[in-house]
């Protein structure tokens, strides 16, 4: 096996490495949509009837900026990439805790790729607690 075939088994191996999913909560959204952090993306598929969807997947490189609005109960997690500039990506209705969760994540990963961090061989345990101390802010 030539090193290109071998490196996109690796990397193809490692996308299936669900590192944080969430849905949206019923009944705010009648057919819950999901955000889906692998380690290579984050995929947000949004549900508006039954059997459609809209799947957005963004390369973890390629966001500029997250962020989380919270209230007591819900959350709102926008997503700016180098694609989507004028017209950030965003899912509603997640459980608080749930958004915030997966700001911090993509926070990390984000402070991450700019620091040149190579995080595919870090353990998914391990990376998600790492990840997610990184993207902690003083406020949490």
């Amino acid at each position: 096996m030539d090193k290109g075939t071998e490196k996109l088994y690796d990397v193809a191996i490692k996308a299936h490495d669900i590192l944080f999913s969430a849905n949206t909560v019923f009944p705010f959204t009648l057919i819950p949509d999901t955000i889906t952090i692998d380690r290579e993306k984050v995929t947000i598929v949004h549900r508006p009837f039954f059997r459609m969807a809209k799947i957005v997947s963004v390369r973890i490189h390629d966001l500029l900026n997250v962020e989380a609005d919270v209230g007591p109960f819900f959350g709102t997690i926008h997503l700016t990439s180098r694609y989507f500039l004028n017209n950030p990506e965003s899912i509603n209705f997640l459980w608080r805790s749930e958004a915030a969760k997966a700001q911090r994540l993509l926070q990390g990963y984000i402070i991450a790729q700019q620091e040149k961090v190579n995080c595919s061989n870090i353990p998914k345990d391990e990376l998600i607690v790492l990840l997610d101390d990184l993207g902690r802010g003083t406020s949490d």
